[in-house]
């Protein structure tokens, strides 16, 4: 919590009980911004080093083997955290041979919709500086519901460098464009 903010009255100031209202008011404004949970911003990578995103929370990892289409079997190694009403995440995986990313990342696609009982509602090209542009690579926006019946939405953007293809997801709460732009827009590719 922070400490209030206050405003003196000098002597003989007429305008003193409106000051004192206005420093009691920022008081409030300050204490219920100091009591709201914060994004706390940092730089993640995930297992193979070569890109570095920027998670709002300090994430969990987990591993876990994928069957993503036909044949197409992968270790997916995943980041993920809960911050402001959203989950973050960001997966990534190799596929066995560069031919395979294109359909790694139209399985990844097909699979938000699904995922959410739901259907996409908005798609664009997604090719972060550095990053080859692919067709297959978009950024996406799904509205599903849960399995209790509760709508949700969620943004994801899927893309390749070389034969590893990761995947960024903001599921649920309302993020604000900031801090989606923090999110989305605004990782890193390892330069060679």
């Amino acid at each position: 919590m922070r400490s209030p903010v206050l405003v003196p009255s000098l002597p003989g100031d007429s305008a003193g009980p409106r000051r004192r209202g206005l420093a009691l008011l920022l008081a409030g404004l300050a204490a219920l911004g100091g009591c709201s949970p914060a994004l706390d911003w940092r730089s993640v990578r995930p297992a193979d080093g070569a890109v570095a995103v920027w998670m709002p929370c300090k994430p969990d990892r987990h591993e876990r083997p994928v069957q993503l289409a036909a044949g197409l079997k992968v270790t997916l190694q995943m980041q993920v955290c809960d911050a402001g009403g959203t989950s973050w995440a960001v997966s990534s995986f190799e596929v066995a041979e560069p031919a395979a990313v294109d359909a790694a990342l139209e399985a990844l696609r097909a699979a938000r919709p699904a995922q959410l009982g739901g259907s996409e509602r908005e798609a664009r090209a997604y090719t972060p500086a550095g990053a080859a542009p692919r067709a297959q690579a978009q950024r996406i926006l799904v509205e599903g519901r849960r399995p209790d019946g509760r709508p949700v939405r969620e943004l994801s953007a899927a893309f390749a460098v070389d034969r590893q293809v990761y995947q960024l997801l903001a599921l649920d709460g309302q993020p604000g464009p900031e801090a989606l732009d923090m999110f989305f827009e605004r990782l890193e590719l390892a330069r060679p």
